[in-house]
């Protein structure tokens, strides 16, 4: 971080802790969003994934975006405030891949793979071409490329918790597990899935399928150096029974932290559970959702860092965030000059950015807005709580 970066980082801390702590910060600042910056990507496009690096703390304020054949990695408050580009990768055809469109990313836990001194951050993306590209930050470049899959991948999902460890599903419904650092597939599924979730361990994976059934494949993995590896029995998968009726056509899948699980089917019901206790902590439905799955075009759905927060889009241009543990809605943003569908959305930690990828190749930089600046006073406007109309927030750097 430069100096500026570093201050803001100190005054935000010191929000932090003057609100009484995270939750009451984060809820105060959602509540004080304008639409920001824009940032319009060269392939003309959807982009199907924009997501923060919630795998390291130390480069949080890291996203990464895949839309055509294009996966981009920002800066998300250079000086200060800024959006910057850090890499840019095409995924062209070479004598190793034969290239295509991009559908999925995943940042991965880079712990352990260079030397302590030097610092990288590893992104996993994925498409049509199946193959699993890994780009590192510091090199700017692919750093490995991982093959397996025989048809498009769709789906990436890193344990956060396990460095160098993540799961790949492609469109046959075929789950892989890999291991970053020997670029080795460790466990492959015949899943018949259509979404998936992991567990920040690795020791388990969720999935998800066009019933709604809800499956745990328990891994039974071990890490020999820095490498893992499959051992001892192959351990049968088990069909869970939760509280409440199916989610039918499910696309998305999330293990929060504190044993939750979240799941959301393409018509926009959202249900949360315990999955300990197999019990229902929240259900609600996103308004105008009802868009039909393709491979890499589904909304996504995201959540906050710990987990509190769901991050929603729908097909007219708006983004929910709810709370996961009373599904109330906290926000719902949207601009009056686009109605396109909002293929995926992201909250930062602190809650002071929301992201929202929408459209063609668009990508909304929604921004908090405090109370003692200019911006704030001509520009700001409020985000209504509880399912009001949001507001026009077109303001925008460019």
């Amino acid at each position: 971080m430069n100096s500026i970066e570093l201050a803001k980082e100190r005054q935000r801390s010191a929000e932090v802790e003057a609100a009484g702590g995270l939750d009451k910060f984060r809820r105060h600042a959602l509540q004080h969003l304008w639409h920001g910056t824009t940032v319009k990507e060269a392939h003309a496009s959807p982009v199907s994934c924009v997501s923060y690096n919630h795998a390291s703390a130390e480069s949080r304020n890291l996203f990464a975006s895949v839309g055509g054949d294009q996966a981009t990695v920002y800066r998300d408050d250079h000086l200060g405030g800024y959006v910057s580009i850090l890499v840019q990768f095409t995924n062209e055809q070479t004598k190793l891949t034969k290239g295509g469109g991009l559908n999925a990313c995943a940042w991965l836990n880079a712990t352990g793979l260079h030397d302590p001194h030097q610092e990288d951050e590893l992104l996993a993306v994925a498409g049509t071409d199946t193959n699993i590209s890994i780009i590192s930050i510091v090199e700017a470049q692919v750093t490995a490329l991982l093959k397996g899959h025989m048809c498009q991948v769709i789906e990436l999902v890193s344990a956060r918790d396990a460095p160098g460890l993540f799961a790949s599903l492609s469109s046959d419904g075929n789950i892989r597990v890999w291991d970053v650092f020997s670029q080795a597939c460790v466990v492959s599924l015949d899943a018949q899935a259509q979404c998936m979730a992991m567990h920040p361990d690795g020791k388990y994976l969720v999935s998800g399928n066009k019933k709604g059934d809800i499956i745990m494949w328990p891994m039974s993995l071990s890490r020999e150096g820095s490498c893992w590896q499959h051992s001892g029995p192959v351990l049968q998968p088990q069909a869970l029974t939760l509280e409440g009726s199916k989610l039918r056509d499910m696309d998305c899948l999330l293990l929060l932290p504190g044993d939750r699980l979240a799941g959301k089917s393409l018509d926009g019901h959202v249900h949360v559970w315990d999955f300990e206790g197999k019990t229902t902590m929240a259900m609600f439905k996103v308004p105008d959702s009802g868009l039909g799955m393709t491979p890499g075009s589904h909304i996504r759905m995201s959540s906050s860092k710990d987990g509190d927060l769901l991050c929603i889009g729908n097909i007219s241009g708006t983004i929910y965030i709810h709370d996961t543990n009373t599904g109330d809605r906290v926000i719902s943003l949207s601009t009056t000059k686009c109605s396109s569908p909002v293929w995926s959305c992201a909250v930062s930690e602190h809650g002071d950015h929301v992201l929202a990828s929408i459209g063609n190749s668009t990508i909304l930089r929604y921004e908090y807005c405090r109370s003692d600046s200019d911006e704030a006073s001509e520009e700001a406007v409020a985000v209504p709580e509880q399912g009001g109309d949001a507001m026009d927030m077109d303001q925008h750097r460019g």
